[in-house]
């Protein structure tokens, strides 16, 4: 948003009156400063994966089908800062964990088939306590290289990231990266069959200049 306010400041001095024997002048002067303005900056966070941009709330990046044991993949999400300088924290939570109902190999596998093969079974799933993450500060090649790591651990551990946001300062009008690998191990077996989980991330972006001591809010932000 752009807010303009016009302040017109005009200076005029005494007016002095000097009488030298019959004659008068007046002397006098004027200054004027018009159209001083005011214009609000401007802070936009926009977010990008394969060069399809975002700029909003609750838009699935991407998702992933048919996971097997032995499957990995990565994506790199760009984080774009327009206009002023930044603070940005960056959340990641699970927010959905389903069983689906159990088919025979997973009942078969699962010693509590029958209390956890609910459909949905809404926190009953395996599939996040089978998924490794690795959430890292990429430089652009979408490959990890002992850059600075957000989050590493099991898909069912972010629950408790919530705490210690990741809190980064980034530049006004530059692009930061965000690189996401995930694997299930070979060993999982069939108790992951039919499981799904949706991870959530969340970006919130304030303004640096003018908010020293800024601390990442520790509950989700975004709505």
């Amino acid at each position: 948003m752009i807010k303009k306010i016009l302040i017109s400041l005009s200076v005029i001095t005494a007016v002095t009156a000097i009488v030298v024997g019959a004659t008068t002048a007046l002397l006098n002067d004027e200054e004027t400063s018009e159209g001083n303005t005011f214009t609000a900056g401007e802070l936009n966070l926009k977010l990008d994966v394969d060069d399809q941009y975002y700029d909003g709330t609750n838009t699935v990046l991407f998702m992933e089908d048919d996971v097997k044991p032995g499957d990995s993949g990565e994506e790199t999400l760009s984080l774009h800062i327009e206009g002023n300088d930044a603070y940005v924290c960056k959340y990641f939570r699970v927010s959905e964990d389903k069983e689906n109902g159990c088919n025979e190999p997973e009942e078969e596998a699962e010693p509590n088939a029958t209390t956890s093969c609910g459909d949905p079974g809404e926190d009953q799933g395996e599939l996040d306590e089978n998924m490794d993450l690795l959430i890292w500060e990429d430089d652009g090649d979408n490959v990890f290289e002992n850059e600075p790591i957000i989050f590493q651990g099991k898909a069912s551990d972010l629950a408790n990231t919530l705490d210690l946001p990741d809190l980064e300062e980034i530049a006004g009008n530059t692009t930061t990266y965000i690189g996401i690998q995930w694997s299930v191990p070979t060993s999982t077996g069939n108790i992951i069959q039919g499981d799904s989980v949706k991870i959530d991330a969340c970006f919130y972006a304030v303004q640096k200049r003018n908010n020293a001591g800024f601390d990442c809010p520790t509950t989700w932000p975004c709505q």
